[in-house]
């Protein structure tokens, strides 16, 4: 039998015990209970994860409201652009004695003010869309 322990020259406890000398032993270990830290960490966390998805689906959610909205309003511009030139060919024709481009004239007038209304006032643009009031 060696008396090393190792190739550090540590001698082993029975040789120690024979030659009276002093044993070399590792400190006691400390039960800590680590399934209960890891438990409590691991909920933290899982609670800190949902809390996160719940804000970042209300972000979304917000987000893509406004997105609506902002192309919406465009959409209400051209659509004014367009029953303005519409108006001006109804008004020429109209002065050229053209009796059905009085109806026209009545429908763009109608259409103008209703889309300078949802602007300037906010609503319902075609049955699913909201229009909220536009900035100055």
């Amino acid at each position: 039998m060696k008396d090393n322990f190792s190739k550090f020259g540590l001698t082993t406890r029975m040789v120690a015990i024979g030659k009276k000398l002093p044993v070399i032993t590792l400190p006691a270990k400390k039960s800590i209970p680590k399934n209960i830290s890891i438990l409590n960490n691991s909920w933290i966390m899982g609670i800190i994860l949902i809390l996160s998805t719940v804000f970042l689906l209300i972000t979304l959610t917000i987000s893509v409201k406004q997105a609506r909205n902002h192309t919406t309003q465009p959409e209400l511009v051209a659509q004014l652009q367009m029953q303005h030139l519409r108006l001006s060919k109804a008004a020429q024709q109209a002065h050229m004695g053209n009796a059905d481009a009085f109806t026209q004239l009545q429908d763009s007038q109608y259409h103008l003010n209703q889309y300078i209304t949802l602007l300037s006032q906010g609503g319902v643009y075609r049955q699913d869309k909201t229009v909220p009031a536009a900035d100055h």
